[in-house]
């Protein structure tokens, strides 16, 4: 019978199977892809809402521009623009 090491007991013996070199999937297939797919689904919702507040934050930046512009023509400090 193989070794198993006391914190990973699949390790160094095959996962107990009779043939060493035979493939031994993990206990959890389930909670692999879970994950896998949580993940993902946690990195597109970051990027929406990434997305949502860089939007927000230009327009809003915009808004402040044109409000100067304004301020600058109606004090005199700036003529009409040219093309």
């Amino acid at each position: 019978m193989a070794q198993h090491h006391i914190l990973s007991p699949r390790a160094g013996g095959g996962g107990g199977a009779a043939d060493p070199a035979a493939y031994v999937p993990p206990p959890s297939i389930g909670h692999e892809i879970g994950v896998m797919c949580g993940g993902i689904g946690a990195m597109v919702i970051g990027a929406a809402l990434f997305y949502l507040w860089w939007t927000m934050n230009l327009k809003r930046e915009a808004k402040k521009e044109q409000e100067r512009i304004e301020g600058l023509r109606a004090r005199g400090l700036l003529g009409e623009e040219k093309y």
